[in-house]
């Protein structure tokens, strides 16, 4: 009896990630974000995150205002945009001549680069659907370092950008598993990340923890742990 009973419960799991995986790779997302951010909340209200390591980021998605908080060196950096004005702080200041912070890690280009990186893997699936994304119709279910998933292959634009990504989503919430990128697929060159947790707060659900890991060589690069996501 218990062997017909495991037996049926194999046959309906493999029967619900057949008919999952018949979805394309645009329903897939589609339904992810519903999971993730179904009032589109990151992109219509101006939002914090903080971090476990002391940093930030403030976003305002309608004015793409910005703050950027990061420690370098054991000294605060702060990064901020507001309407065409970029300024710079370390430790509080704006003298930063007095400061042993490189100026590239002060400059308006690294500010703009840290916003384009939090903004996109921070509210992640969501960002799939910005204009020049190509979200491949096919997908595959996948074993994601352990985690059954679905997975969804996207390219870009070439003003976009020229890697290739995955993303890997749970077989019946779509909740992001995780996802890699590759310059050159044929290398085995790029990384991936691994989720896990997550922080919910007005029916937003972002993932809490990232790590980092080369494909050549496995290699552990970092983690991000996000505390708490705030609404203004």
């Amino acid at each position: 009896m218990k062997n017909s009973i495991l037996f049926a419960l194999m046959i309906f799991i493999s029967s619900s990630t057949v008919c999952q995986t018949s979805l394309s790779g645009i329903e897939v997302v589609e339904k992810s974000i519903k999971y993730h951010d179904p009032k589109g909340k990151l992109a219509s209200s101006s939002w914090i995150m903080n971090y476990k390591d002391n940093s930030h980021f403030k976003f305002n998605p309608n004015s793409f205002d910005f703050e950027v908080k990061r420690v370098i060196k054991n000294q605060d950096v702060i990064l901020q945009m507001n309407g065409d004005e970029f300024s710079a702080k370390v430790n509080g200041s704006t003298d930063l001549k007095k400061s042993a912070i490189e100026e590239k890690y002060t400059s308006e280009e690294r500010g703009i680069m840290m916003r384009d990186y939090y903004q996109y893997l921070w509210t992640l699936p969501m960002k799939l659907k910005d204009e020049g994304t190509i979200i491949h119709d096919k997908v595959k279910t996948k074993d994601f370092f352990g985690k059954v998933s679905i997975e969804v292959r996207v390219t870009y634009m070439p003003e976009v950008g020229e890697d290739i990504w995955y993303f890997y989503f749970h077989p019946e919430t779509m909740a992001l598993h995780g996802y890699r990128f590759y310059h050159d697929e044929s290398v085995n060159d790029g990384e991936y990340i691994l989720l896990d947790g997550e922080v919910s707060i007005k029916d937003v659900k972002i993932p809490q923890t990232r790590k980092w890991y080369t494909h050549k060589e496995k290699k552990f690069l970092g983690e991000d742990i996000l505390l708490n996501l705030t609404f203004k």
